[in-house]
């Protein structure tokens, strides 16, 4: 955000966010979460009226911003009130997930965001978890490590036969790669393998 705050590129893509360096190898995730706040329309283009926080000053920006999230998270407000900038982790969780009919890692990953735009918006102090909600704090724990699992599938592999100018054939080998996210949908892995069929096996 502050980075947008200097410069505001008219389309956001993943060639924009790599050239500025921002979100390294999650630049779809960041397109995404600008999209749902409505920053960028779904071409990625920034939206005229909505852009204009970034060029106003400290105050108008910060309170231009709390209220794209406050409107693309209606449903969390309505129920909460203002306090649900700084509910704590586990009940955030838990909202996303009733309201998504999502999993634990999901639902997590919705809270991240929804934290880190309340930080971007001055609403929230940072990276630690509150605790509960009548602000007592829960015990540290010591991290466990995470494991991410990818899922890769090969879409297609095959050997097609050339010829060298002396006529002796060439075997040139090809191997086509689909790495898929492990956080996706079903719909999203039937379109990827829809796509696949259509414009690379058929």
């Amino acid at each position: 955000m502050e980075q947008f705050r200097k410069k505001l590129p008219q389309t956001i893509d993943s060639d924009t966010l790599k050239q500025l360096e921002l979100a390294p190898n999650n630049e779809s995730y960041l397109i995404n979460v600008l999209k749902f706040i409505g920053i960028v329309d779904e071409a990625g283009k920034a939206d005229s009226k909505k852009s204009e926080i970034f060029y106003a000053d400290d105050t108008q920006y910060i309170a231009g911003l709390s209220e794209l999230i406050e409107a693309a998270y209606s449903s969390l407000f309505d129920l909460h009130g203002a306090v649900a900038w700084n509910l704590d982790k586990g009940k955030l969780t838990s909202f996303f997930r009733q309201a998504d009919k999502t999993s634990e890692i999901v639902g997590g990953r919705q809270t991240n965001t929804f934290v880190a735009l309340a930080v971007a918006a001055k609403k929230r102090d940072g990276v630690e978890d509150k605790g509960t909600s009548n602000g007592t704090s829960k015990p540290k724990k010591s991290p466990k490590p995470t494991v991410v699992a990818k899922k890769t599938t090969v879409a297609e592999q095959t050997t097609v036969e050339l010829a060298k100018p002396n006529g002796s054939p060439v075997s040139l080998n090809v191997r086509i790669e689909v790495v898929l996210p492990s956080n996706s949908t079903k719909e999203t892995y039937d379109n990827i393998f829809k796509s696949i069929r259509e414009n690379l096996i058929d």
